[in-house]
């Protein structure tokens, strides 16, 4: 018996539609998101840092971050994040330059004896989310970052000849256009630019066979022919068929079956989860995913399995609630 479940990770933070526009020609963007063929366009409103720009204490940077109605506060820890500079700065051969926005974190290092200027590290208000979710050592507070990282799916794509930032951004992409046409901002003086959300995902399968006989101890000794681009394939059909997404107007209604998925690929079950900590959501219904390490996903995800020709959704909420 042999099945597999297939883990969505973000091989990028979270970026806005005007963020795509303006890193899209970024080599290091560019050579991250080439790992991504799987994309998701989602809506949430606008969020902003509100900074202490007296920046008494050196060591640590407070700010407030908001995005509609609800906001925590957060600390980043400058320290940590210039640890490899100390002794340049301890010898009086570089300052540091901290730029603060209402949508960015800026740090630099800036030469004494030539004037050379250098990115140590930045955050976006997304990057800040993503990296907290993560347990970055930059970032403490925002206890409750889960409030901001809860998403209105509006089209879930993939791209089989390129990667998913040629498909969604760099090409003319006629979803991603029609959206930001249609769609109205949800906070008052936001820009819908703003607020669309661009998602990137990579998915990592893992394989698990049952050994019953010595038949399926030779099949399982068998190099797998589950090529990446069929589970991608077979990826956007279970969460279109599942979440329904508005814009994704071919709702594969025959899913699982289908010609360039996993269905007839000899898996006796396979399930898709999200290994990252955000909410998808729809008129239809929401799928949670929560980050567990880089070789797992969080035990409060929710799962969508196939087996056979019928196809489910297991809620955790669910699943703890039938046990109490």
């Amino acid at each position: 018996m042999r099945s597999q479940i297939n883990t969505l990770r973000l091989v990028y933070p979270p970026i806005s539609n005007q963020e795509a526009e303006w890193i899209k020609d970024d080599p290091e963007v560019r050579d991250s998101l080439s790992k991504s063929n799987l994309y998701m366009i989602c809506q949430r409103p606008e969020a902003f840092f509100t900074f202490n720009h007296s920046l008494d204490n050196t060591d640590t940077i407070e700010f407030l971050l908001t995005c509609g109605d609800a906001c925590d506060e957060g600390v980043f820890k400058l320290n940590e994040i210039l640890e490899p500079y100390h002794d340049l700065i301890d010898q009086e051969k570089v300052k540091i330059k901290i730029e603060m926005g209402k949508k960015l974190l800026r740090i630099w290092s800036i030469s004494l004896e030539n004037g050379e200027r250098k990115i140590i590290n930045w955050f976006t208000v997304d990057k800040t989310i993503f990296e907290k979710s993560r347990a970055s050592r930059f970032i403490d507070g925002l206890e409750n970052f889960q409030k901001f990282t809860k998403f209105n799916l509006h089209y879930v794509g993939i791209s089989k000849a390129d990667d998913s930032l040629t498909r969604l951004v760099t090409n003319a992409h006629e979803k991603r256009i029609r959206i930001l046409s249609n769609e109205s901002s949800l906070n008052e003086g936001s820009r819908l630019t703003d607020e669309i959300i661009l998602l990137f995902f990579g998915v990592d399968p893992l394989h698990i066979a049952q050994i019953e006989s010595i038949e399926e101890l030779n099949e399982s000794t068998e190099p797998t022919t589950l090529e990446t681009i069929s589970i991608i394939a077979d990826a956007e059909k279970a969460f279109v068929s599942i979440l329904d997404s508005h814009y994704n107007h071919v709702k594969f209604k025959t899913y699982p079956k289908g010609s360039d998925g996993l269905y007839d690929r000899g898996l006796t079950r396979y399930m898709y989860l999200i290994g990252e900590s955000l909410t998808l959501i729809t008129d239809k219904e929401e799928i949670r995913g929560e980050y567990g390490s880089d070789y797992g996903w969080g035990e409060k995800t929710d799962a969508i399995s196939i087996e056979g020709d019928q196809v489910f959704l297991f809620k955790f909420d669910k699943v703890i609630a039938d046990k109490q």
